[in-house]
């Protein structure tokens, strides 16, 4: 029976870890849409008004924050 618990608490860890890396991983590919779009001709503003619409607090939990480098 502890084997079986601890089998679907693993398994369930797992499972919220994948998820979490998967949101991360769309917010990175995101990010590349954005740049591929503008042939990456991104202003500042124009990243900052992207980085507002995607609600980070709601949207990506322990995210600090996204940004670039010319």
């Amino acid at each position: 029976a502890a084997r079986i618990k601890f089998d679907a608490t693993a398994d369930d860890a797992l499972n919220r870890i994948e998820s979490r890396i998967d949101l991360h991983l769309s917010l990175l590919r995101s990010t590349q849409a954005l740049f591929d779009a503008r042939n990456g001709d991104i202003s500042r503003g124009e990243f900052k008004a992207f980085f507002s619409a995607l609600d980070v607090d709601n949207n990506f939990a322990g995210l600090r924050g996204i940004g670039f480098l010319r």
